[in-house]
C-alpha cells in the first residue's frame, strides 16, 4: 500500500486589540444637605475630553453663585477636568445645580451632556452644649474612683520612680474639644493634672487627675502659712539666667539647686499643696526660704530683696508685672518711676534700682539723690 505523506500546517493568528476612544461623559456630585447661611458646592467632572462646552449655575435657595475650574488630570488628549459651583443658601428649600453643554473627545466625536443635583437647605442645628468626657484613664495604673462622667476629680497612686504618666482620653460629644490628655511629667508628691473639654457652645467642664508619686521621706517647711515641700527632681525645675545648677543637702537628701557665684544665692525648688512649684533663695545658716523674684530690665536683672529702711519721702507700694508682683517705692511727685532693692546678678552690687514701667528700663538711682 502506497503511504501519503500529509503536512498539517498551523497557521497562528496574532490578535491586537482594538483601541477605541472612549466618548466625554460628564457627571456631578455634591452634599445631600446644607445649613442656612452656609455655602455648598458642586463639584462638575468631564472625563476624556479634548474640548468642552459648559454652562452650570445653581438656582433655587440661593442669593447667587459662582463657578470655577478647579484642576484637570490625564494627557493632554483625553483629559479629565473638575469644575465647581458654589451657592450661599439663603432661605430653607432646596438648591438646585445644573450644567449643560457638549464634549468633545480627541477622535472627533462630539456628546452632548446634561444632568443636576438637588442639595436641601435645612435650618442651622443648634450647638451642642455637651462638655463631658465619654472615657478616662491613666495608661498602667487605676483611677480611684472609677470613670464617671459626672464626676470630676480622681485619684491615681504611683511608685517613687515615675516620672511621667500618660493621659488617654476621650470626650463624649464631637463638636467639642478636649486639652489635656497625652504624656505629662510628674514629681514626688501631689500632682494636679487638668482635662478640659470644651463644648461646641463655649462652655467648659474640667476633670482633674491627682496623681500622687511616692515619696517615702517628704521634706517640708512651714512658709508664710503655708506648707511647702522641697522639690527633689532636677527635671522638675527649669534654670533661671545667670545661675549654674548645683546640688546642696537637706536633712541628709542631696537637693537639686541653683548658683550664682557673684551674688552668693542658692535656689532651691518649693512646691505647694496644690502642685505649683516656685524657686526660692536657701540659706543653710538659718534654713531660711524667701520667694525668688528677679526683675530684668533691657540690660540688668536684679533679685529682689528687703531694704534696711524705707527711703525718705516714699511710700510702699506694689508693681505689678505679668504674673508676678513686687515690693516697690513711689515718690507722690513722680508716679512714672518705681524704686526697688535688690542685688544685680551680673556685678553683685546691692543698691536701689529706679525701674521705668512703660520703657521696662532698671538702672541703679543716685544715693546721693534719694538721701537729699
Amino acid at each position: 500500500m502506497k503511504r501519503i505523506k500529509r503536512t498539517i500546517i498551523l497557521v497562528l493568528t496574532l490578535m491586537f486589540p482594538l483601541i477605541v476612544e472612549a466618548a466625554g461623559s460628564a457627571s456631578i456630585s455634591a452634599s445631600g444637605s446644607v445649613e442656612n447661611g452656609n455655602n455648598v458646592t458642586a463639584t462638575i467632572t468631564l472625563k476624556n475630553v479634548a474640548a468642552w462646552n459648559l454652562k452650570a449655575n445653581g438656582s433655587g435657595a440661593t442669593s447667587g453663585c459662582s463657578i470655577h475650574e478647579v484642576g484637570d488630570s490625564g494627557n493632554g488628549n483625553n483629559t479629565t477636568k473638575y469644575f465647581k459651583i458654589t451657592c450661599k443658601a439663603t432661605k430653607v428649600g432646596t438648591i438646585t445645580f445644573s450644567y449643560s453643554g457638549d464634549v468633545t473627545s480627541s477622535d472627533g466625536s462630539n456628546t452632548n451632556i446634561s444632568g443636576s443635583k438637588k442639595v436641601n437647605v435645612v435650618n442651622p442645628r443648634e450647638k451642642s452644649s455637651n462638655n463631658n468626657l465619654k472615657s478616662l484613664e491613666i495608661e498602667g495604673y487605676t483611677l480611684t474612683p472609677e470613670f464617671n462622667k459626672d464626676v470630676l476629680e480622681y485619684v491615681v497612686e504611683l511608685p517613687a520612680d515615675a516620672t511621667k504618666i500618660k493621659i488617654n482620653a476621650n470626650k463624649e460629644d464631637g463638636y467639642s474639644s478636649l486639652e489635656g490628655t497625652g504624656e505629662k511629667e510628674v514629681q514626688e508628691g501631689e500632682n494636679r493634672l487638668e482635662i478640659t473639654v470644651t463644648s461646641e457652645t463655649g462652655k467648659s467642664k474640667i476633670y482633674v487627675v491627682v496623681a500622687n508619686v511616692k515619696d517615702s521621706n517628704p521634706i517640708t517647711r512651714e512658709i508664710a502659712g503655708q506648707t511647702l515641700t522641697v522639690i527633689k527632681r532636677a527635671s522638675s525645675l527649669s534654670k533661671p539666667d545667670n545661675f549654674e545648677e548645683s546640688t546642696i543637702t537637706i536633712e541628709e537628701t542631696k537637693i537639686p539647686a541653683f548658683y550664682n557665684e557673684i551674688t552668693n544665692t542658692t535656689l532651691i525648688g518649693l512646691k505647694d499643696e496644690t502642685g505649683t512649684a516656685n524657686l526660692y533663695i536657701y540659706d543653710k545658716s538659718n534654713d531660711s526660704y524667701i520667694k525668688y523674684q528677679a526683675l530684668t530690665s533691657t540690660v540688668i536683672t536684679i533679685i529682689t530683696k528687703e531694704p534696711k529702711e524705707i527711703p525718705k519721702n516714699y511710700q510702699q507700694v506694689t508693681l505689678n508685672l505679668e504674673e508676678n508682683t513686687y515690693q516697690a517705692y513711689q515718690s507722690s511727685k513722680n508716679k512714672e518711676y518705681y524704686l526697688i532693692y535688690g542685688v544685680d546678678v551680673k556685678t553683685g552690687t546691692e543698691n536701689w534700682y529706679s525701674y521705668h514701667k512703660t520703657d521696662n528700663t532698671l538702672q541703679v538711682y543716685n544715693i546721693q539723690e534719694l538721701n537729699s
